[in-house]
């Protein structure tokens, strides 16, 4: 990941789960595809994800009227 300019001293497995599961549902993959991926049991668990990544956080941020 360092070759590719992630810095991944900040990075836990969760972040790197996030950001993959919201880049990968904003590309259209479902949730339930993206449950298949992950392994989880249920669908909630990538929507979870997805919600918690920072950029989902900053796409709702970016959204506050000002």
């Amino acid at each position: 990941m360092a070759m590719v300019g992630i810095h991944v001293a900040r990075l836990s497995d969760k972040s790197v789960k996030s950001l993959a599961v919201t880049k990968a549902m904003k590309k259209g993959m479902s949730a339930d595809n993206a449950r298949e991926h992950g392994r989880w049991k249920t669908v909630d668990m990538p929507l979870h994800y997805k919600s918690s990544s920072l950029e989902h956080k900053e796409e709702l941020a970016s959204k506050v009227p000002v």
